[in-house]
């Protein structure tokens, strides 16, 4: 891996932060970060710490890896989570959970409909936000390869 001064501006300070350090999550007014618990942040559940949460369970529970995100491509996982949140702001199911749940991917979909599971808004917004975090390592990845030249 390139060092950190060799990479392009655009992630020097991303890099020379979250390269350094392990994440944390805090909410105002705390002095810590909540303690991981497996997959669960403790006594946080801001939208935050809700998107944090889901992306290390994409990640450890259902195994989707770095090397797993990055064939897709750029913007696959983007895509997918622009998709849930047009799912959650923009249907009419507010008063039927069910006739959302059950409805079909929406154009855009970079998947086969089988992986299309809306479960309640809220819980899509966060998928999609995990989905966006996801997406962004996949683009720090990309240029960091292309800095080292290894791609």
């Amino acid at each position: 891996m390139a060092a950190v001064d060799d990479m392009p501006d655009i992630l020097k300070d991303t890099a020379k932060t979250s390269m350094s350090e392990p994440l944390s999550v805090s909410t105002p007014g705390d002095d810590s970060a909540p303690a991981v618990e497996g997959t669960q942040l403790a006594d946080d559940t801001s939208g935050a710490a809700r998107i944090y949460q889901e992306r290390r369970r994409q990640v450890w529970d259902e195994g989707w890896t770095a090397e797993h995100d990055d064939a897709h491509g750029r913007g696959v996982l983007a895509a997918a989570a622009v998709c849930y949140i047009q799912h959650a702001t923009g249907t009419p199911y507010r008063d039927n959970i069910e006739a959302y749940r059950s409805a079909p991917p929406p154009d855009g979909w970079p998947w086969d409909a089988v992986w299309w599971k809306p479960k309640q808004p809220q819980r899509d917004l966060v998928r999609a936000g995990a989905l966006l975090a996801g997406e962004i390592d996949v683009i720090d990845r990309d240029i960091i390869r292309r800095a080292a030249g290894t791609e």
